[in-house]
């Protein structure tokens, strides 16, 4: 076994190209029979997606090279055109059972030919039809395994946006996604094939792991019918969180990236030999190392519960939660302050880290209006963050004010940004943190202010903001409609004009953004123009 192994693992780089093409004998994927007798087709899938070991072996045949820029995702370095990466990049080669990654659809197309002259048999990429009834096996839910609209069950089945890949992207990256499947899989990044349970028809990570590459075109050159210039894609991959699987997706054709892999089919009905023994057994080995591993990361805690504050005297502001379950864990905990005069209001700062209790007595000197959150922390990684409990005095607001965005008393699917030097507010596109092409699921997203009047009069509503010309926005005072207005378009933040209205009374102004286009705000105000009688 262990000759077998070091035979398998070819190690290659771009540097074969110069050489003179050896010898190799191709890997032969695991295959699964497919009857779709809604359409009388029979083919074979294969059972996991193409790995690392499998298209080593045709760069080591043939000297193939994959243009070099692919947007790597992986530990060490975060998706960036201006710094490329390979496929070959040592993280994304030294498990060779993993997807390969990086080699984009024609990368993909180019080995399934190699594949094909090597074997004599037809193999090839999916369509995306074939992909919809593999990845369903047959159901007619969302999932081969049920609707889980809670997304509690996929992480038996799939690898996907989960608690150990918010944790260790925060660890890694510095950068904190707030939404994910309420379960941990044991993975970050792609991981290991067949490391979950298959669909009842036996085939694994269909959903997860990659997102996998098609045939299909949906989308040609302008004047070319010819050459494609948009595949369908299949799946959602370890980065994003899974939607229904016949959802339209799609990727450029000359894009090249790690979260895309791909597996092939097999155009026949019936299957003669299996060359996949040795494979399968090398690939058994792989899956107990990667065990191993998920087995430390499941063991991450959740998000801590109950978050709770209570103002005391002298200033000092008392905090409590519930303890987080498991050994070695302790707790982070963030405050952020508004601060109306200075700069950075509502960034969140850590205010104790290490704490071993569930609770902490935190001061207040300036009777600011405080944010807190706390999150588990085990061996370096941070779990998702608690609820927000809050302390301090909101400000007053008043019409006629000019007033900062991130001055909201609370929100929903908004993120403080950075753009320009300026501090900004986005009121989300994708709470749901999505794959960003095709449809994505629609999620209501709002800040509000106390801001009340003393009269009913008509305004005129002025946004410094960016936005697309589809882009909606409508201003609430309670069930009062005070304005509603479009983005203009630009790239740039500009001022917006619209005319509208308030009633008299305290019922909170709320900016809401109706539909999937979001918008960048930097501050608003409301003038009176009149007021009636």
């Amino acid at each position: 076994m262990k000759l077998y192994t070091s035979a398998l693992l070819l190690v290659s780089s771009y540097s074969v190209a110069a050489n003179e093409p050896v010898t190799v004998t191709p890997i032969e994927p695991v295959l699964v029979a497919m009857d779709n007798q809604d359409i009388d087709q029979q083919f074979y899938m294969g059972k996991y997606e193409v790995t690392v070991a499998e298209f080593q072996r045709f760069v080591q045949a043939t000297g193939y090279t994959v243009p070099n820029k692919c947007m790597v995702f992986t530990k060490s370095q975060w998706p960036s055109p201006d710094k490329p990466g390979s496929w070959d990049s040592p993280e994304l080669v030294n498990e060779p059972f993993r997807p390969v990654v990086c080699v984009g659809v024609q990368g993909a197309i180019d080995y399934a030919k190699w594949l094909t002259k090597e074997t004599g048999k037809p193999y090839r990429l999916p369509t995306i039809e074939e992909y919809e009834f593999a990845a369903l096996a047959g159901q007619k839910s969302r999932f081969a395994f049920g609707e889980d609209y809670e997304h509690s069950d996929v992480c038996e089945y799939e690898n996907v946006e989960d608690r150990a890949n918010i944790a260790a992207v925060k660890l890694h990256h510095g950068v904190e996604y707030t939404r994910s499947v309420d379960c941990n899989d044991g993975a970050i990044y792609h991981t290991v094939v067949g490391m979950y349970r298959p669909n009842s028809f036996g085939l694994h990570d269909m959903l997860g792991n990659v997102r996998e590459l098609t045939q299909t075109c949906i989308e040609y050159k302008k004047d070319d019918n010819k050459h494609c210039s948009r595949y369908a894609i299949g799946g959602s991959a370890w980065h994003w969180q899974p939607r229904d699987i016949v959802k339209e997706r799609w990727t450029a054709a000359d894009f090249i990236g790690s979260i895309e892999g791909f597996r092939l089919v097999l155009d026949a009905k019936e299957l003669a030999i299996d060359h996949s023994e040795q494979f399968k057994e090398a690939l058994l080995h792989a899956q107990k190392r990667a065990r191993i591993e998920h087995n430390k990361l499941k063991s991450l805690p959740s998000a801590p519960k109950s978050l709770v504050s209570k103002d005391l005297r002298d200033q000092q502001v008392q905090l409590d939660w519930e303890a987080a379950h498991g050994e070695g864990v302790t707790y982070a905990l963030y405050r952020s302050v508004l601060d109306s005069k200075g700069k950075g209001t509502r960034q969140w700062q850590l205010v104790k880290d290490g704490l071993s209790a569930p609770n902490y007595r935190d001061s207040n000197p300036l009777s600011s209006f405080i944010s807190y959150k706390v999150h588990a922390v085990k061996e370096g990684m941070q779990s998702k963050a608690s609820n927000i409990a809050y302390s301090g005095q909101y400000p007053k607001l008043a019409i006629g004010q000019k007033v900062e965005a991130e001055h909201y008393f609370s929100q929903r699917h908004s993120m403080l940004s950075k753009k320009d030097e300026l501090q900004v507010v986005g009121l989300s596109t994708n709470a749901d943190h999505h794959t960003p092409d095709g449809y994505i699921p629609f999620k209501p997203a709002w800040l509000k202010f106390d801001l009340s009047s003393e009269t009913s009069s008509a305004v005129t509503v002025n946004v410094r903001m960016r936005g697309a010309k589809d882009t909606l926005l409508e201003f609430w005072q309670g069930h009062h409609l005070v304005a509603r207005f479009n983005g203009h378009g630009g790239t740039e933040f500009k001022e917006v004009s619209v005319s509208g209205s308030v009633i008299k009374g305290a019922d909170q102004l709320e900016i809401r953004s109706i539909g999937n286009n979001g918008a960048l705000i930097d501050w608003f105000e409301l003038i009176p123009n009149h007021i009636d009688d």
